[in-house]
C-alpha cells in the first residue's frame, strides 16, 4: 500500500509549534480541543480525532473533526479524565501519530 502524504509532514515542527500557540488562546479547554481537532484534521485529512471526558465509567464525547472511516480507533490517554481518539486506516505512520498525540499532551500540560 502506498503511504500518503500529508500536508504538514515537511513542516512538522513549526506548524506543530504554530498551532499549539494558537490553540492556547482558546480560553477554555473544550475550545482549546476543538481548535486542535480542526488543525490536525486539516493536516493529516486522512484521520478523524475527537477527544472525551471520562465520568467514572462513562466518556462524554467533547469535540472533533475530520471524515468519519467506520474503522476501529486507537484510543491514547491524555490524562486521569481525558483521552484522544484518532481513527485511520493506517496510512498514519507511528512518528505522525506519537506527534498528535503529544501536542495533545501538551496542552493538557499548559490548561
Amino acid at each position: 500500500m502506498e503511504q500518503e502524504i500529508y500536508m504538514c509532514e515537511d513542516k512538522s515542527d513549526r506548524w506543530e509549534n504554530s498551532t499549539i500557540d494558537k490553540v492556547k488562546t482558546a480560553g477554555n479547554l473544550n475550545e482549546s480541543f476543538r481548535l486542535l481537532a480542526e488543525e490536525i484534521s486539516s493536516c493529516y485529512p486522512g484521520i478523524k480525532i475527537w477527544f472525551t471526558k471520562k465520568s467514572g465509567k462513562r466518556e462524554s464525547y467533547i469535540t472533533g473533526a475530520g471524515r468519519e472511516q467506520f474503522i476501529a480507533p486507537q484510543k491514547y490517554r491524555l490524562d486521569t479524565r481525558y483521552n484522544v481518539f484518532i481513527e485511520d486506516d493506517n496510512n498514519l505512520n507511528e512518528e505522525a501519530s506519537e506527534k498528535i498525540v503529544d501536542m495533545c499532551r501538551i496542552l493538557m500540560i499548559d490548561s
